[in-house]
Order: structure tokens, then C-alpha cells, then sequence
């Protein structure tokens, strides 16, 4: 906050109001990353399906798709696992 007499201002740093909005910025980016890994989660899930019922894929392309999918996943799962 910026406080003037005059010509003269004065910064008056409120440590308490740096406290309340550094802890309401954390619970916003912590509901953020939440709402990101969701939706990465159900973003593989719909990829999954839609490779899984894929008949116009090879076998083998499939698989290989999946694999991709699993390691997608494994590291999705890593990456949730070491935010807590």
C-alpha cells in the first residue's frame, strides 16, 4: 500500500495481506494442476477407446498405439503421484 503526505510517499509492505494471497494463488494452482491431470486422464481414456474399436488399424498398429497409451499413462501417473 502506497501512502502519501504531500510530496512524500511511504510504502507500507502488509506482510499478512502477501500471506492471504500467496495462499489463495497456491489453492487456485493446486485446483488447476488437479483439473489438468483430469482431464489428461480422460483425454487418453477417450484415445484408448477409440483406438481400441479402430478396425480401419492393424493389430499390430493397434498395439503399438496402446503401448503408447500405457506409457502415456504410467507417466501421467508419476507426474500425479509426486505432486502430493
Amino acid at each position: 500500500v502506497t501512502q502519501r503526505a504531500g510530496k512524500a510517499s511511504r510504502m507500507v509492505i502488509c506482510t499478512d495481506r502477501i500471506e492471504r494471497i500467496t495462499t489463495e494463488a497456491t489453492k487456485r494452482a493446486m485446483k488447476n494442476e488437479k483439473l489438468a491431470f483430469a482431464s489428461a486422464r480422460a483425454g487418453l481414456a477417450s484415445a484408448r477407446a477409440a483406438i481400441a474399436a479402430n478396425q480401419e488399424m492393424t493389430q499390430a498398429q493397434r498395439d503399438a498405439a496402446l503401448a503408447g497409451i500405457d506409457e502415456a499413462e504410467a507417466e501421467l501417473r508419476a507426474k500425479d503421484l509426486s505432486a502430493d
